[in-house]
């Protein structure tokens, strides 16, 4: 490590730097960003309570039972952004494999908060558009078991079925990590 006429080392200037770009572009940058997807949000659903917002692919099995898997990142008023994954096992009416992408909102009131056992009860429909291949859009309302807070998931699915449409209900485990706070209000 080099040292300057002061004493002062050079690793001491980079951290200053490092710092100084952390708080001065990066965290302003990234709070922008996330207070523009709430207000888009805010004017999309008035008078919402939506605090928690993910953005997800999800993995579905069901025939009978049901085993889904959830991998996105979420982000929270807070200033808060993390990675997200969920594991589900349940009952489901129809059969098939899928895989979707969607959005949740919920009224967690942070990124912290949005983790846990969880209900969640469902469906999809999918358009057939080759064979036993189907799109469609799904829906999926859950409640936390610890806490209470609620979360709505639309998603559009791509699938392989029996018949275009199912039905389910689940526990799940969800789990937030590798949190980055931008240092929002």
């Amino acid at each position: 490590m080099y040292t300057d006429s002061t004493g002062e080392s050079w690793n001491s200037f980079w951290n200053d730097v490092d710092e100084w770009i952390k708080n001065e572009i990066i965290n302003p940058a990234g709070q922008m960003m996330i207070n523009t997807i709430f207000l888009v949000m805010d004017n999309i659903v008035p008078d919402n309570d939506v605090n928690v917002i993910v953005f997800e692919t999800i993995y579905f099995f069901g025939c009978g039972g049901e085993i889904s898997y959830t991998k996105g990142f979420c982000i929270d008023r807070d200033g808060n952004i993390g990675s997200f994954s969920s594991f589900g096992l349940g009952a489901d009416l129809g059969c098939g494999v899928s895989v979707g992408w969607g959005i949740s909102t919920s009224n967690a009131p942070t990124i912290y908060d949005f983790k846990g056992y969880g209900l969640n009860i469902g469906g999809s429909f999918g358009i057939p558009i080759a064979g036993p291949i189907s799109v469609g859009p799904g829906y999926e309302w859950a409640i936390a078991i610890d806490n209470g807070y609620t979360t709505n998931t639309y998603s559009l699915n791509i699938g392989i079925g029996k018949i275009p449409f199912e039905m389910h209900a689940s526990l799940s485990n969800s789990w937030v990590y590798d949190v980055y706070s931008f240092g929002g209000d």
